[in-house]
């Protein structure tokens, strides 16, 4: 069974701080799954 890892997003995060963590746990055959509360949206 491979891991599965749930990626919390906020506001103010730059695009390299989610991105480079998010592919290397993807190439290394991690589940990931990216959540946001949308609490920043109108």
């Amino acid at each position: 069974m491979a891991a599965k890892v749930l990626c919390i997003l906020v506001d103010g995060v730059e695009e390299i701080e989610l991105v480079t963590p998010v592919d290397i746990l993807r190439r290394a055959g991690t589940e990931v799954v990216m959540a946001t509360s949308g609490a920043g949206e109108r």
